[in-house]
């Protein structure tokens, strides 16, 4: 017999500076027939997608070509931004791929998007799922709940993953039962078994797209503002 997931949980669980709640992180991989009609969409050919409806790239020798999908606020249309991205701009401290508000700072042009457009539509799809797995969980705790992110693996399949936390001094037991149940709830959403829990607040075990680009596609070595992004072998 399986452990039970509250039990699953409690091992996984980890305190994180500055807070006062216990994390996991969970993924949730979402059946082909959940996803069949996903929308996909590409800006062109040899573009690869970074952040999942997001941010697609396409390694150049002297850079990186950048389509960059985002919604400046809620209820504002989206918008397509487009242009060369160095390596510091999208790996550095500030970069796009560690927070996409940066890329509003860079020189790159802005084109409004259609409620019709292709890209829209996989965004919007995207948004819709990660809204409904969000709806099953407790509610957060501002600066480090992760909501559910939606990720496109590698092997075509869609993954959901977000932060889950427990107060130690909110009845223990109960609060981890009651988390669990959370979690049991976002898996059936949309009829998916295949729930996992990691340790603590795990982003790259999370996110496998993002870090796949990040560690194969680009040469991620420390570099300096100006340096160009290089394709790895």
């Amino acid at each position: 017999m399986s452990t039970p997931l509250y039990k699953q949980l409690t091992n996984k669980l980890r305190q994180v500076p500055g807070s006062q709640r216990w994390y996991a992180t969970a993924t949730i991989i979402l059946p082909t027939h959940a996803t069949s009609e996903a929308p996909l969409w590409s800006p062109g050919h040899g573009y690869q997608q970074t952040l999942t409806a997001t941010v697609y790239l396409r390694p150049r020798p002297d850079g990186a070509d950048a389509v960059i999908i985002d919604q400046f606020a809620p209820g504002s249309p989206y918008e397509l931004m487009e242009g060369p991205l160095t390596t510091w701009n999208l790996l550095g401290p500030d970069g796009v791929l560690r927070r996409l508000r940066a890329a509003y700072q860079l020189p790159l042009t802005h084109q409004r998007l259609l409620p019709d457009h292709p890209a829209v539509r996989y965004r919007c799809w995207v948004d819709q799922i990660e809204a409904r797995i969000t709806a099953h969980l407790p509610p957060a705790e501002y600066g480090h709940d992760a909501a559910a992110k939606v990720c496109l693996r590698r092997d075509g399949r869609f993954q959901v993953s977000f932060a889950i936390g427990v107060d130690p001094l909110d009845h223990w037991q109960t609060a981890t039962v009651t988390a669990a149940a959370a979690l049991a709830d976002a898996a059936a959403e949309f009829g998916s078994t295949q729930l996992r829990l990691y340790q603590g607040i795990t982003g790259h075990l999370s996110d496998p797209l993002l870090h796949h680009a990040r560690r194969h596609l680009f040469d991620a070595r420390p570099a300096r503002p100006g340096t160009m992004l290089v394709p790895t072998r």
